[in-house]
């Protein structure tokens, strides 16, 4: 579809803070009043953290009289990676105003307002929003990756229930200690080279995750909330970490993973547990964590814990050419 075809007649402009009630509720049309209160300020904070970091980020509502009616964003940051010529953007549109061009206009707004050629332009989207996914096929998109996200309720959660696992872990020497508490010199080597095993069994989209993390404490990732799992020999052999977008920013979970040689003794599910007890004392009453669609083994840990595992995330890739083009999406 033609962005200045049919272009409705909504103004359009930069998202403000009181903004995202209306911005979550394009997103997510369905869900309840405290649901709705909980993703606005994920978003916020999100959209927030975006714009400190990355001066290329842009997010544009579109009005029409007292009501938002579609809004889109662009980003070169995605998961800390960044690469030339490589953007990702998100739209929605409200039901009612979809079939008129625009989504497709604020998408081209955006491509407009980043310096340099697109190259390459990327969309998520859940699967259960059909009509967008087949919109952007129409629109020379490609599904490249699927991934999958949950949210957990940390009020109902109650970490007594695994102790009897975690005892089981402690009785046969494993031990459980946040990273700040760990003094041992050579640490920070330690727990790199255990990441860079981790990683290895990632499934991801690259570039989006490296395929080898450099730093043992990414941007966003709260020290406090990184527990490190002992082996009897005193080897670390796992961790789960936690992370904030933006030091207001809600909390969500980071890398959880295990060495190889200790799988399946349930040490995941005890790192886990761990992590979100730190969470949930920082005063966290909902959480999210998520993978990549093939990731199954680390789905089922969170599923025990009670995460409610959310419809797939499909990735869609346009192979742009440094041209101008248009896109929709969701509207």
């Amino acid at each position: 579809m033609n962005a200045n075809t049919h272009t409705p007649a909504a103004a359009v402009r930069p998202a403000r803070p009181e903004d995202y009630p209306g911005i979550a509720r394009l997103g997510d049309p369905h869900a309840g009043p405290e649901q709705l209160s909980q993703r606005a300020a994920r978003l916020l904070g999100y959209d927030q953290h975006s714009a400190a970091t990355d001066p290329q980020f842009h997010r544009l509502v579109a009005e029409a009289g007292n009501a938002l009616v579609a809004t889109a964003a662009i980003r070169a940051d995605w998961a800390g990676v960044v690469q030339a010529g490589r953007f990702w953007v998100d739209a929605f549109v409200d039901p009612a105003w979809r079939g008129r061009g625009l989504g497709a206009t604020l998408v081209d707004h955006l491509e407009r307002a980043v310096p340099g050629p697109v190259r390459e332009l990327g969309a998520c989207l859940r699967e259960d929003h059909v009509p967008a996914a087949e919109h952007l096929a129409e629109q020379g998109f490609e599904e490249r990756f699927r991934s999958w996200g949950a949210h957990l309720d940390l009020r109902a959660f109650e970490p007594s229930a695994y102790a009897g696992l975690l005892a089981r872990l402690e009785a046969a020497g494993y031990r459980f200690v946040p990273y700040p508490e760990l003094h041992a010199p050579d640490k920070e080597a330690r727990l790199l080279a255990l990441k860079r095993h981790v990683d290895r069994d990632i499934v991801a989209f690259e570039p989006i995750v490296p395929a080898a993390s450099e730093d043992v404490l990414d941007e966003g990732y709260l020290p406090d909330g990184l527990i490190v799992a002992l082996a009897p020999d005193g080897e670390m052999v796992g961790l789960a970490s936690l992370r904030r977008e933006g030091p207001e920013g809600p909390i969500g979970c980071g890398l959880t993973g295990v060495h190889r040689d200790h799988r399946g003794r349930g040490l995941a599910t005890a790192l886990k547990v761990r992590s979100l007890e730190v969470a949930k004392a920082l005063g966290a009453t909902t959480i999210g964590t998520g993978g990549g669609g093939a990731n199954l083994a680390m789905r089922r840990v969170n599923e025990r814990l009670g995460f409610v595992v959310e419809p797939l995330w499909l990735t869609f890739i346009s192979e742009r050419g440094g041209r101008a083009h248009e896109v929709t999406h969701g509207a």
